[in-house]
């Protein structure tokens, strides 16, 4: 029998992906990266054997991790000019943009995502 539940993961998962997909701000796509997180953790879990529970949880890893450089990024970029340098919008920029990176696996921050692909259960 199928659960209700994967239906309703499921969907939050495609709404998440839609809302990354048509944003217009870092802010949107980073919500929509938020949705697909914690919409396709229990879509990872199973009970009946360790490596689908391994490779949710490098994946929660990975995303928390991104996601926290993501905040730290934005936090930088709010604090007082007297703090940072002129030229710093490079640097918060290169740090926002490998932190996204990160969390959709693109190259050459991808060396997760094999690992997390290998372990899960697909059926």
């Amino acid at each position: 029998m199928f659960k209700l539940y994967k239906i309703l993961f499921f969907n939050s998962m495609m709404l998440g992906t839609f809302i990354s997909i048509s944003a217009y701000s870092w802010f949107n796509m980073w919500i929509g990266l938020e949705i697909n997180l914690l919409s396709i953790i229990p879509l990872l879990k199973s009970n009946k054997n360790i490596y689908p529970a391994e490779a949710s949880l490098k994946y929660f890893i990975t995303q928390s991790l991104a996601s926290t450089i993501i905040l730290f990024a934005v936090i930088l970029s709010l604090t007082s000019s007297e703090f940072i340098p002129n030229n710093s919008d490079y640097w918060l920029m290169m740090i926002l943009n490998t932190a996204l990176l990160t969390k959709l696996g693109a190259a050459p921050f991808h060396a997760w995502f094999p690992e997390v692909m290998e372990g899960l259960n697909w059926m």
